[in-house]
């Protein structure tokens, strides 16, 4: 007759299902992973443990410039810069003994048509059951950008180290709570001072002198205002005065606000000395080192005020030279000179202090005297000459 038809249990049904159910779900989770795998914008690929290409996508293919069949089969090291081996080695080492849960290293991909990118790469294991590494699930991205940005940013940096160790003007470098945190070689050319040994010393230089608390002044208007300073200042430095033109800019960071603050300053000193000099033999007698004519009227104008302000008198003493004429004719102009000399040093021995001796010219002397009380104290100062 007919066979009878077999139904399965309730409970045989169920395993079925379930089966079933798992054997979809994994298809599903296999497609979905398909998916991202071959649109995903990084470069992504699995290795097996022996560091060859098992399966890799599109992004992957584009990083390295080359086709799939040219990659798969074939080791990661194949495509990798031969100096940047050994770190993979060295990490692929510690992943197969279980000594680290990911690779993650940067190096360079060589392409065919010469150029090099700089990649990213991201590997985590997948082990079985029993720890066995199986094969790597890695991410590859492109860095090449941020390398060059770095490479322009040590040469930029190289650049300005090698103009500041070089330039003649001394660089210093404060941070906002005006510690001293650089100074360039030029101070120790310029004055023998070690920098390192300045940077210790930053409230010595803050505080020292009139400029040292000048000087802390317009650094924190800087930090303050973060606006440009320009100014002239004397410093004291290892003792010695130096005179300089310095400009302030603060240095801002990521959000606005101010970091460091960069001064760079100019010897100017030689030019001061010259300006002294010249200011000194604008109102001095150059052979005798005496008030000239210049200087003499605005020191009488000076006592002429203070005399209408106070007790006491203003004495004005004219003397020359007898018999100066013969000692040039006979002796010669080189002896007068130094007699000239000699006669103006002994003058100012045998006045008073805060008195003037002045050389109008020739033999000509005149000698100003403040705050007399008396004629004999004219009297007196005139017997000492």
């Amino acid at each position: 007759g007919r066979p009878s038809a077999i139904f399965p249990s309730p409970a045989v049904l169920t395993s079925l299902a379930g089966i079933l159910s798992q054997a979809l779900s994994r298809r599903d989770a296999e497609e979905r992973f398909g998916l991202a795998f071959t649109n995903a914008p990084l470069g992504m690929a699995l290795h097996g443990p022996d560091g060859r290409h098992l399966q890799v996508n599109p992004a992957y293919c584009q990083l390295l410039g080359r086709e799939e069949h040219e990659i798969l089969g074939r080791r990661l090291l194949d495509f990798v810069d031969a100096e940047d081996h050994q770190q993979i080695k060295d990490e692929h080492r510690r992943l197969l003994k279980a000594e680290a849960d990911q690779l993650l290293v940067e190096v360079r991909f060589p392409r065919k048509d010469g150029s090099e990118v700089w990649g990213s790469l991201h590997a985590a294991p997948v082990r079985s059951a029993d720890g066995i590494l199986r094969y790597t699930v890695t991410h590859l991205e492109d860095v090449t950008q941020r390398h060059q940005r770095q490479t322009e940013l040590r040469s930029s940096e190289q650049r300005y180290r090698t103009l500041v160790e070089n330039s003649p003007n001394v660089v210093m470098r404060f941070d906002s709570d005006l510690k001293l945190v650089y100074v360039s070689h030029a101070l120790h050319d310029l004055i023998g001072v070690d920098p390192d040994a300045l940077l210790s010393q930053t409230e010595d230089l803050l505080t020292q002198g009139i400029e040292g608390p000048r000087w802390r002044q317009a650094l924190e208007s800087v930090i303050q205002s973060g606006r440009r300073l320009d100014r002239e200042w004397e410093l004291v430095i290892g003792g010695q005065h130096f005179w300089f033109q310095s400009r302030a800019v603060a240095e801002l960071d990521g959000n606005g606000e101010v970091e460091h603050v960069l001064v760079v300053h100019s010897d100017i000193t030689a030019l001061k000395r010259s300006e002294a000099e010249l200011a000194h033999q604008a109102l001095h007698d150059p052979l005798t080192g005496l008030a000239n004519r210049a200087l003499l009227l605005d020191h009488l104008r000076g006592a002429i005020a203070r005399a209408a302000r106070s007790p006491g008198s203003l004495v004005l003493l004219f003397l020359d030279l007898d018999r100066f004429k013969l000692v040039n004719d006979s002796l010669g102009h080189r002896v007068g000179d130094e007699l000239l000399v000699v006669v103006a040093e002994r003058l100012q021995r045998v006045v008073r202090p805060g008195d003037t001796v002045a050389r109008l010219g020739g033999d000509e002397f005149v000698v100003l005297l403040e705050d007399v009380t008396s004629s004999e104290e004219t009297v007196d100062v005139a017997n000492r000459i």
